[in-house]
C-alpha cells in the first residue's frame, strides 16, 4: 500500500447535491491527510484538479453521482485497477453501492480502510 493516502473524486458538477457532498467529504479527507484529485468541472478547496491523463496512482475513486457519472468514472479506473466507490447522488441509481448514507459515515469507513461498512451506514 502507497505511504501516502490518495483518492480520486469523480463529481456530477451539475447536481449541487453532489458537489455540497463532495466538498464535506474532501474537508473530512484532507483532515485525515489524504491527497484529493479530480478531473470534474468543479473547485474544491484542497482538491487538486488534473486532467484524467494525470489522475494519479489511488487507493480509491469515490463516485457522487447518478449512473452516468458511475460510467465515466469506471473509464478512469478500468486500467489502473482501483477500486470505484459509487455514492447514489442521482434519482435512480442502479449502479452505485452505497445510497446516500451520512458523508460523515462514507468518510470514516474510506478512512478506516473498511469499504465494507458502507454496505450498512444507509
Amino acid at each position: 500500500m502507497m505511504s501516502t493516502r490518495r483518492a480520486i473524486l469523480v463529481i456530477n458538477a451539475t447536481r449541487p447535491e453532489a458537489v455540497q457532498a463532495a466538498t464535506t467529504l474532501a474537508a473530512l479527507l484532507i483532515k485525515e491527510a489524504f491527497e484529493l484529485f479530480t478531473s470534474s468541472a468543479v473547485e474544491i478547496s484542497g482538491v487538486a484538479t488534473v486532467s484524467v491523463d494525470h489522475l494519479p496512482e489511488a487507493e480509491i475513486v469515490i463516485v457522487l453521482g447518478g449512473d452516468g457519472t458511475i460510467l465515466r468514472a469506471a473509464e478512469i479506473t478500468l486500467s489502473r485497477n482501483i477500486p470505484l466507490l459509487g455514492i447514489n447522488m442521482g434519482h435512480v441509481g442502479f449502479m452505485a453501492e452505497v445510497n446516500r448514507p451520512t458523508i460523515a459515515a462514507i468518510a470514516e469507513c474510506i478512512i478506516g480502510s473498511n469499504y465494507v461498512c458502507l454496505l450498512y451506514t444507509s
